[in-house]
């Protein structure tokens, strides 16, 4: 089982409020969180802090606020591609680009600034790392934390 969640920082961060106010929502981050059975540990996949990295779930928790969380069952199949998928990306950088080209298109209806998989933000990695296990109605690369809310607990319950 995999856990998709969504959270806040602890301490104020300017990014954090920006994106919140942007997006109307009280959290503004997206995160996948997994069990790791050779080290019993969890594990948080997250794209912050300039790029794709994992972190122990209590040292993750220090500095977040975690307020929403939805568990995926998958098979052993799937749940050991979504965490070679983790693997693959680490590492690569945070991407502001899709970010400016979020901001641009809700601005003016015009896609820019695509950057592909050689860099992500928050919601686009989940997103890919979910593989198609839930339904978007936009590109990836313009994908918010509050659209996959919005995906993933439906219109009613977006927060």
């Amino acid at each position: 089982m995999i856990y998709v969640g969504f959270s806040t920082p602890n301490s104020f961060k300017i990014f954090s409020f920006l994106t919140k106010l942007w997006m109307r929502t009280n959290y503004s981050h997206v995160y996948l969180r997994f069990y790791d059975e050779y080290t019993s540990k969890w594990i948080i996949l997250e794209a912050s802090h300039g790029d794709v990295h994992l972190v122990e779930w209590n040292n993750w928790l220090l500095k977040n606020n975690p307020l929403d969380e939805t568990q995926y069952d998958l098979d052993q199949k799937h749940r050991r591609e979504v965490i070679r998928f983790a693997i693959d990306h680490l590492q690569k950088p945070y991407s502001m680009a899709n970010i400016a080209g979020i901001v641009f298109y809700s601005l003016f209806g015009k896609r820019v600034f695509r950057d592909g998989p050689k860099a992500f933000i928050c919601s686009e990695l989940i997103a890919l790392a979910l593989d198609n296990r839930i339904t978007l109605t936009k590109p990836l690369d313009l994908v918010t934390p509050k659209d996959l809310h919005h995906a993933i607990f439906g219109a009613k319950n977006v927060k």
